[in-house]
């Protein structure tokens, strides 16, 4: 089945969606009962509502680029958000779209997820919410298991692949997720509950509502519960979460206020399970141990529309979080512990006029993370306590210009990381520092060639620094005697770069839209993940590479076939390879090798059919072929290519929407991830055939 599933979705493909050209596609059907009280309401005056949303919206606009065209991008609507959202953390949202790939600890999207974007780890891509930077920066990772629901408060996202344009915070190195909250402006007094039940004793529970515009004033707030065993052995989740924005909109000002925060209270299974064990059983999990996190986050912006077309915002914002993992170490249970700090702002400068557009923007911020560790039962005694320090700051200049028919674009980013180590006390090692400076440009083009068609093109070249477990080689705290091993030095790891190339077209018709994108990323010093984790973090271990590729064809669409019926689908396919490989055990050096999880297709693809007015079916397709789980091209070492299909059906009775999804409908045996130790394979198994039932109610 597999061999015959590219060929068929070979025809399902399409466009990159651009902002510009998004209001000429058209859409799927509406949700059933097309009825939600969290939505825009008709304003008394048009203008003033048009004028405050966009100055809600400057810091992202800035973000996601000064009205271009050329950036590989696509979007994903509120209303797609909702169609496939059953409570997962986002990876299981994002994967929908075109050339990611993701897996879940847990098997089931409610624990630890990750994604990868064109096989590139998520620790490289860029993740902003409402323009502020997500990653935290000492690894540059980011755990949405720490903020449950987060999809239930999100009303739009931007992906970029590729370099992109220039963002805040980590380097935009594989892509770019950009995040927009529920929109204050020009909201109603409304809100929703949400219950769901599903397997694996899942439960969770929602309630979410918005004030509307009284006197200037608008509030949103979301509270979230959710339980849930998973499916692997010990893996489950009890977390709550909530995200609040409040905010005064005046003519020409906008006050806006967020806050995020969520505790998550997981069992842990960031060890995959060897394939003699799964044949034993198939939730098998040997870690038995369980982390406690909570985390925080609050933003306070002033944006000014300053006439003229230019408007100015200016962010404060800040973060904290602490929480404990365990971990078993010959025979012992260790008790590791992270408290971290972090403060930062940024501000964007924009001006739109008929033909041209400018951004500008700058951001700067400082984060501690301190490290300490015990050993059970002896909780009165640390172990070592050391501590991170990691400085960002950054300036970013954006620019098109329409000459006619053809529109060119320019960006520039100039950037600064440093990083600081302050051992242990009894460490013996004085506190070390490095630091990095990157400039990062990109140029674009696009020409619209028809109203309908337009093609572009764009040249981009983005540096990054390593995180600390790449520092550190994957350790949580070293001696003198562990510095002088790595070199003595913290500059160890090279700093990375790539340089992208992205070549584009995109139609938009009445009822269709196609396009397709092809790119060619060249690496340097690309800092390539080797296989196993570290044993006492669970990060992945990396190193540099002196020379990789990628390159492929990107192919999105849809079609409105009737008012009943949409037929949807991308397929991204690559082929990426490895210059020259030397393993680390064996000290062999293998030559033009594919780099590990990165698959040379994965496609997904949707028919959406609404049979009555308050009905709507869905069925959800996606192939991921084989990826090697080391870099040595061992055709022993793979996981196997995947299929999923989900069925989803909404009914909405009475205002309230009741939507039931099965996920892997054909109950097949997928692996979203894996690695190698020794000649034993270890996989991350999915889910088999499960069910989810959610009622919203709206009031």
């Amino acid at each position: 089945m597999t061999r015959i599933i590219p060929r068929v979705l070979a025809g399902a493909f399409a466009l990159a969606t651009a902002a510009p050209l998004a209001a000429q596609q058209p859409a799927p059907a509406p949700a059933p009962g097309a009825r939600s009280s969290l939505a825009p309401a008709p304003a008394d005056s048009m203008a003033d509502t048009t004028r405050a949303r966009r100055l809600e919206t400057v810091t992202v606009t800035a973000v996601r680029g000064a009205g271009t065209a050329v950036a590989t991008q696509s979007a994903v609507s509120r209303e797609a958000i909702r169609r496939t959202f059953a409570g997962e953390d986002m990876a299981r949202v994002l994967e929908r779209s075109p050339a990611i790939t993701s897996y879940s600890e847990s098997g089931a999207y409610n624990n630890y997820s990750y994604i990868r974007l064109r096989g590139i780890d998520q620790s490289r891509i860029n993740f902003t919410l409402d323009g502020i930077p997500l990653n935290e920066p000492e690894d540059q990772g980011l755990y949405f298991s720490n903020f449950p629901d987060f999809a239930s408060s999100i009303a739009s996202t931007t992906i970029q692949r590729g370099v992109g344009t220039s963002s805040t915070g980590t380097a935009s190195y594989g892509g770019s997720v950009a995040f927009e909250s529920l929109p204050l402006t020009g909201s109603r007094a409304g809100g929703e509950a949400q219950a769901e039940v599903g397997s694996f004793d899942t439960r969770r529970f929602s309630l979410q509502g918005l004030t509307g515009q009284h006197g200037g004033f608008a509030a949103y707030g979301r509270g979230s519960v959710l339980k849930t065993a998973g499916y692997r052995e010990n893996s489950g989740n009890e977390s709550i979460s909530g995200f609040g924005s409040a905010g005064w909109i005046g003519r020409r000002d906008l006050v806006k206020a967020t806050l995020l925060a969520g505790r998550s209270r997981t069992r842990q299974a960031w060890e995959a399970a060897s394939e003699g064990d799964l044949a034993q059983d198939r939730r098998f999990n040997p870690l038995a141990t369980g982390d406690d996190f909570s985390q925080g986050f609050a933003s306070l912006s002033h944006t000014r529309d300053l006439g003229g077309n230019a408007s100015i915002a200016t962010t404060l914002y800040g973060s904290a979080s602490a929480g404990w993992y365990d971990y078993d170490w010959d025979g012992t249970t260790y008790n590791s512990r992270l408290n971290s700090r972090w403060v930062g702002a940024l501000s964007t400068w924009g001006w739109r006029g008929a033909h041209a557009a400018v951004d500008l923007g700058a951001h700067a911020s400082r984060y501690a993370r301190d490290h300490f560790a015990f050993a059970r039962p002896a909780m009165d005694q640390a172990l070592y306590d050391n501590t991170g320090i990691k400085g960002d700051a950054s300036a970013f200049a954006k620019g098109r210009v329409d000459a006619g028919a053809l529109s060119l674009f320019g960006d520039v980013q100039l950037r600064r990381a440093s990083f600081a180590y302050e051992p242990d006390a009894a460490a013996n090692m004085a506190r070390e520092t490095v630091d990095w400076t990157f400039v990062n440009p990109k140029v674009g083009a696009s020409w619209q060639a028809a109203p309908a068609l337009s093609l572009y093109a764009s040249y981009g070249s983005t540096g990054r620094e390593p995180g600390r477990s790449d520092i550190l080689a994957g350790s949580d705290n070293i001696t003198a005697d562990d510095f002088a091993a790595l070199g003595g030095t913290l500059d160890r790891v090279k700093p990375e770069r790539v340089n992208d190339l992205e070549l584009g077209t995109r139609w938009a018709g009445r009822t269709a839209w196609l396009g397709a994108n092809l790119f060619d990323m060249r690496f340097r010093d690309q800092i390539a993940a080797i296989g196993p984790l570290s044993p006492t973090t669970g990060a992945p271990l990396r190193k540099n590479v002196q020379g990789s590729w990628r390159r492929g064809v990107e192919l999105e669409g849809g079609w409105q076939a009737a008012p009943w019926l949409f037929v949807g689908g991308d397929v991204a396919a690559m082929r990426a390879r490895i210059g020259a490989y030397t393993d680390d055990a064996s000290g062999e050096t293998f030559r033009d090798v594919a780099p590990l999880m990165t698959p040379d297709l994965v496609s997904n693809h949707s028919v959406q059919v609404t049979p009555a007015r308050d009905v709507r079916l869905s069925l959800d397709g996606r192939f991921v072929s084989r990826m090697f789980m080391t870099n040595t091209g061992d055709e022993r070492f793979t996981i196997p290519s995947s299929y999923r299909l989900d069925l989803t059906g909404e009914w909405t009775v009475l205002g309230t929407t009741l939507t039931a999804q099965v996920r892997n409908l054909l109950d097949a045996t997928n692996y979203g991830g894996g690695y190698v130790s020794g000649d034993t394979r270890y996989y991350y198994v999915m889910a088999p055939r499960s069910v989810f039932v959610t009622a919203r109610v709206p009031f």
